[in-house]
């Protein structure tokens, strides 16, 4: 119980440190192979929920395939809002660091 809890500071950072050296942004990249098998998935799942009655097999694609180009405009965008949300703390970190 008598021993010091005292522990020596941290040695100051470098001149050039930069936190977010390593953030890169996350590009979402789906092949026309893979947005066609995501589509075929989603209209699947769609027909189902309808016990697969018949005579809606165009709307329920035409609809899968809004969904799912909704779905990766989405993740690009959230992916590229990320990029310049995390270029902006960068730049602004830099400017109280002088």
């Amino acid at each position: 119980m008598g021993e010091s809890t005292f522990t020596e500071p941290l040695p100051p950072r470098p001149p050039n440190f930069d936190p977010l050296r390593f953030a890169q942004p996350v590009v979402v990249v789906v092949s026309e192979t893979e947005r066609r098998k995501m589509i075929a998935d989603a209209a699947y799942y769609r027909a189902q929920s309808r016990d697969f009655e018949s005579g809606h097999e165009v709307e329920d694609w035409l609809e899968a395939e809004a969904e799912v180009d909704r779905k990766l405009a989405d993740d690009r965008i959230r992916s590229q809002s990320r990029f310049l949300t995390q270029r902006h703390a960068k730049s602004e970190f830099g400017r109280f660091r002088r």
